[in-house]
């Protein structure tokens, strides 16, 4: 007979409630009221779940990483604990965005046919526009425009560590401008893969909006 499943750990949005009753959730002596476009990391730690999201309190927000636990080896019970996200909890954030936002079996990482993409290629351009539209992570920023396209990619040489470097039009009929939009390689552990990078703003001091903060996951 099969033994029964682990219990899982409660959704991010479950947490909430047992986040608020947690002493951490306290800013400068005012309660936790909610939390709002909560995303899920998708790569926590071992028997942990982690989500960011913003924190409502009375005099305004704050960017929360709250975690929970089990602080037990049978699973019985856990822990929530809450913290104000840092630079290395936004940027895995924003690789979760990245994720949740394309369908599944897709991550926003790709391989190519040929060792290095060019801008010029229309494969590649259009191969970056659905990446657009689909969401693009670098560092701590996230950008997605669905209603986007690239009207024309160039290339603007290479920097340190980045494959391939353009200059694209983006844009829809009513507003355009140019970013620096390119590739480089990721962290794939058993193939390798390129992922997007965006820069902002371009050299026409045109930039896309990041979106990191105002875009949940559930």
């Amino acid at each position: 007979m099969a033994g029964a499943a682990e219990p899982a750990l409660p959704s991010c949005t479950a947490l909430v409630a047992r986040l608020q009753a947690d002493p951490s959730s306290i800013r400068q002596g005012a309660p936790l009221l909610g939390v709002d476009a909560i995303v899920e990391d998708m790569q926590p730690p071992p028997n942990s779940r982690v989500c960011t999201g913003i924190a409502r309190y009375r005099d305004g927000t704050s960017h929360m990483t709250f975690t929970a636990k089990w602080d037990h080896e049978k699973h019985a019970s856990f822990d929530v604990n809450g913290h104000e996200t840092t630079v290395a909890e936004a940027t895995s954030r924003a690789r979760s965005l990245r994720v949740s936002n394309h369908p599944p079996g897709r991550d926003g990482t790709f391989q190519l046919r040929v060792e290095l993409p060019f801008c010029t290629d229309p494969e590649f351009t259009k191969l970056a526009e659905t990446e657009l539209q689909y969401g693009i992570s670098f560092r701590d920023a996230f950008y997605r425009e669905p209603g986007y396209r690239i009207f024309a990619m160039n290339a603007n040489g290479y920097g340190s560590g980045i494959l391939t470097n353009c200059v694209a039009t983006v844009g829809d009929d009513k507003n355009q401008g140019s970013i620096f939009l390119g590739t480089n390689w990721t962290k794939a552990e058993t193939a390798r893969k390129y992922e997007f990078y965006i820069l902002s703003p371009g050299p026409d001091g045109f930039s896309l909006k990041d979106r990191l903060w105002e875009i949940g996951g559930e």
